[in-house]
């Protein structure tokens, strides 16, 4: 008896929660729940400007988007065979698609929509073992915040913030006919 009325208070109780309605999000609510999908917040500073306090947030982007790339936290190397693999599926995927388009008899257009993999910069190599960290935070974004103490910066002083942003970081090399040379590449954004 006892088993039964335990059960059925279980019952009722998963029934009342599954059955209890979520309040709607406000913009302001999804905003920043969208804003926490997409970035992590690793250091908040606060500094004195001439026009007052300025936060300067060092954050790492999460996932990739139209118009921002993904942080690289750590060194990544993007070698001659990186190209020489990114041309053979390129390849691979044009022969394909104007074999299709041939067996479908629609030659009025020929062409190649996908993205140009040619580009050695648009390539995302391999890490590089042991892991080298981005320095960002650690050597740029103090500088920044010196940069910014000597500025004013115009708006509401309770919502001025300025956004240390890490892009990407990797080494690529210079030619693809020259032999082990590479140049360093670690960008950084900021968003006022």
């Amino acid at each position: 008896m006892k088993k039964i009325i335990l059960l059925t208070l279980i019952s009722f109780t998963f029934t009342a929660c599954s059955s209890t309605s979520k309040t709607p999000l406000s913009p302001e609510e999804k905003a920043e729940a969208e804003y926490k999908k997409n970035y992590t917040e690793v250091a908040s500073h606060t500094i004195k400007t001439r026009s007052g306090n300025l936060t300067v947030i060092d954050r790492i982007h999460n996932r990739y988007s139209d118009d921002t790339t993904t942080s690289s936290m750590n060194l990544m190397i993007i070698r001659k065979s990186n190209t020489v693999k990114a041309r053979a599926a390129q390849t691979a995927v044009f022969t394909a698609t104007f074999a299709l388009l041939i067996l479908a008899r629609n030659s009025n257009h020929i062409g190649y929509e996908g993205p140009d993999l040619l580009d050695k910069h648009s390539l995302s190599g391999k890490p590089i073992k042991p892991n080298f960290a981005n320095p960002v935070f650690e050597q740029f974004s103090p500088k920044v915040r010196d940069w910014a103490a000597k500025w004013s910066f115009k708006g509401n002083s309770a919502n001025k913030k300025l956004f240390v942003q890490p892009g990407r970081f990797y080494l690529v090399y210079e030619k693809f006919n020259k032999r082990d040379r590479f140049f360093l590449n670690n960008e950084v954004s900021l968003f006022l």
